[in-house]
């Protein structure tokens, strides 16, 4: 069975893929679960934390992406494809995570680190003389940001032009 704070985490995610950094607010995210009044309080008791546990939701569910990766041998391409097509919300709110310079510093150290490691999964997939994992990234996020309605089609084909 799922925790709450997983519960509340993953629906937080949704939160600010959808109404952005501005529109997460414990009572948001408690409306967007359909949880009692105060739900999300009792997990993340500020907003603060609130922000940490999602960057950290982030970080385990891309870990674990990026573990799926390693042991199917997808292809660099089948990565980035599986990184935006399973779940937008997710690499959606890492990219506006990414770009607030707002963010509480334990939320930031867990954004980098998944910058860290989508870049070494790339990395390990692509080998030694294939595209730069910073520059894959950095156009996953753009891709996310510019083109949110993209579909697995057209993210393949970006990759593809690096």
């Amino acid at each position: 069975m799922i925790s709450r704070r997983i519960l509340v985490a993953d629906t937080a995610i949704g939160v600010v893929a959808t109404a952005g950094l501005r529109g997460l607010t414990h009572r948001a995210v408690d409306d967007f679960a359909g949880l009692p009044v105060g739900s999300t309080s009792n997990c993340y008791s500020t907003r603060n934390d609130l922000v940490n546990g999602i960057a950290s939701r982030i970080h385990t569910r891309l870990s674990e992406k990026s573990d799926h990766a390693r042991a199917s041998r997808l292809t660099e391409r089948e990565y980035g494809a599986l990184l935006l097509s399973n779940d937008r919300h997710l690499f959606r709110t890492l990219a506006l995570f990414s770009l607030d310079p707002s963010l509480p510093v334990p939320g930031r150290s867990r954004i980098s680190a998944t910058h860290e490691l989508i870049a070494a999964t790339f990395a390990g997939l692509a080998g030694p003389e294939q595209t730069t994992p910073q520059t894959v990234v950095g156009h996953l996020i753009a891709n996310v940001i510019v083109d949110d309605s993209a579909d697995t089609a057209a993210v393949e084909q970006n990759i593809q032009l690096l």
